[in-house]
Parts: C-alpha cells; sequence; structure tokens
C-alpha cells in the first residue's frame, strides 16, 4: 500500500508524461514542436537530435519545459493545499531550479553556439556564452549521474518546498 507522499512523487512522473511518440530522429527534427515532445518515461528516445533545430525552437521547447515543471508542481496534492499566494511565491523562489531538473531529466541539449545570438556586443556575448557553457555542463553532470525519473520528482519536491520566504 503507498502513501499519499508516495503518491505525491509518482504522480510527478505521471504529470511530465505525453503521450507522443517519436519514430525517429528525422521526424523530430521536421516536427516544429506544434505538440509537446517529451515522450513516456519508457521511450529510449532522449531528444538529443534537438540541437538540430532552429534557435526559436529551442526557446519554445525551453518555455515548455518550464511549463512542465509548473504543471508538475501544480500535480501534488500538498502544494495544491496551499493558499495561491504561497504557491506563487514557491514557483517565484524556485522557477530556475525546477527548470534545470527539468531539463536534466528530460536530456534538454544546450548548444552554445545556437543559444546566443552573435549580432550581441561582445562583452555581452561571452556572458551568455559562459552561461550557456556552464549550464551544458551541469546538465551533463546530471546525465552521468543516471538520476531515474523517481529521484528527479524527489529532488524536484526538495527544490520546490524548500524556497525561502524574504
Amino acid at each position: 500500500m503507498t502513501t499519499a507522499k508516495e503518491d505525491e512523487v509518482t504522480s510527478s512522473e505521471e504529470a511530465a508524461t505525453v503521450d507522443i511518440r517519436i519514430e525517429s530522429k528525422e521526424e523530430l527534427v521536421n516536427t516544429r514542436l506544434a505538440q509537446p515532445v517529451i515522450t513516456s518515461v519508457s521511450s529510449e528516445y532522449t531528444m538529443q537530435g534537438l540541437s538540430l533545430l532552429p534557435t526559436e525552437n529551442i526557446y519554445e521547447f525551453a518555455a515548455k519545459l518550464l511549463f512542465f515543471a509548473v504543471r508538475w508542481a501544480r500535480s501534488i496534492h500538498s502544494f495544491l493545499q496551499l493558499p495561491y499566494r504561497d504557491q506563487t511565491i514557491l514557483l517565484e523562489e524556485s522557477w530556475s531550479e525546477l527548470f534545470v531538473l527539468t531539463a536534466a531529466q528530460w536530456s534538454f541539449p544546450v548548444d552554445e553556439t545556437t543559444l546566443v545570438p552573435v549580432d550581441l556586443p561582445m562583452e555581452r556575448r561571452e556572458i551568455l556564452l559562459d552561461k550557456a557553457r556552464r549550464l551544458r555542463e551541469l546538465l551533463a553532470k546530471c546525465a552521468a549521474l543516471r538520476v531515474d525519473h523517481s529521484e528527479y520528482a524527489c529532488l524536484k519536491a526538495i527544490v520546490l518546498f524548500k524556497a525561502a520566504f524574504n
């Protein structure tokens, strides 16, 4: 028998699962991301072909990852029991960490040269290139840890509920 807390964690996997199956990388490259690309947990495909997509699609996919992180949070019964203002504060305080964990969970590809526009002033471009490189390295470290979806759910719950109130 599972407890309510275990149900919350496992339901986070279900909330992050979309019923779209990608048959091949070519099919993914031809998709303009009109629909979410995240496949089911049992799929062997990890979206590494996304670096071939135009920059605006990478941004759109990043926005969808953030949307999935918020949707995941809203699937947790304890989170929904909080007043709306408290939910908002928790999400405001933790959105960036939730995004990184969700990006790591779904193998979000980071290619600095694709993400950072070439027409930026050199100083600003170098700062953004460094941040994108650090994000890529962080996601690679997460991938090397081979964290499973249940562990990601636990990490995201810790990040969400640890947010400090000012």
